[in-house]
């Protein structure tokens, strides 16, 4: 078949134009149809290209061709919503690390799910959200977080890796290191298991 693409030049049908030449020279073969010519058409094409495309050449347009627009926005939608929640799950874990730096407890509760399990990177383990609330005011009596710097993000699914510096004034010793958190997720967007490791310590 010869099949024509209008907008070719948007996001969805320049997709949709690459997906179509894919499948003519045999890179996709999840679709069982033979593509002879594929006609791109755009508002800055002339109407004699159009005409020519409907007249002197003959374009089928195909259930196929409705299903593989419907594959493309269903994909632009599921990326769309992946990134939101990326993003979502960013702030969480910088109000997180704000929550230091300000030696402010209440964010905590909107933070971690009650079930929470929590590894720090030199040993010590916390389950359930009391003993989060409990080492956060034990913790900071003593110690000050001057710095806790985010690197770099990684998302996949319900799991973030976060890369990022730590540094901190504990009973008048300042050391700090680099370091990474693997955070898990729930679909409330809640922090139900977190694990630092630390890179090296620098101290100071």
């Amino acid at each position: 078949m010869n099949i024509l693409v209008t907008g070719a030049k948007g996001m969805v049908g320049t997709a949709l134009v690459n997906n179509l030449k894919n499948i003519r020279d045999g890179k996709n073969r999840t679709r069982d149809i033979e593509i002879n010519e594929i006609y791109e058409y755009d508002i800055d094409s002339t109407e004699e290209e159009l005409d020519d495309s409907l007249t002197g050449r003959y374009c089928e347009i195909s259930s196929v061709f409705e299903e593989l627009v419907d594959y493309i926005n269903n994909e632009i939608l599921l990326n769309q919503t992946q990134e939101t929640e990326d993003i979502a799950k960013e702030d969480v874990i910088k109000n997180y690390f704000q929550s230091w730096l300000d030696k402010n407890i209440e964010p905590l509760e909107n933070i971690f799910s009650d079930d929470i399990i929590y590894s720090e990177c030199y040993g010590p383990e916390y389950h359930g959200l009391p003993q989060i609330l409990k080492w956060f005011s034990d913790w900071n009596i003593k110690g000050t977080v001057l710095k806790w710097e985010i690197k770099k993000f990684i998302h996949q699914g319900l799991f973030t890796v976060v890369e990022w510096y730590f540094e901190c004034d504990y009973n008048n010793e300042i050391s700090g290191f680099d370091g990474v958190s693997i955070i898990e997720f729930n679909k409330n967007m809640k922090i139900i298991n977190l694990k630092e490791f630390q890179k090296n310590s620098l101290t100071t």
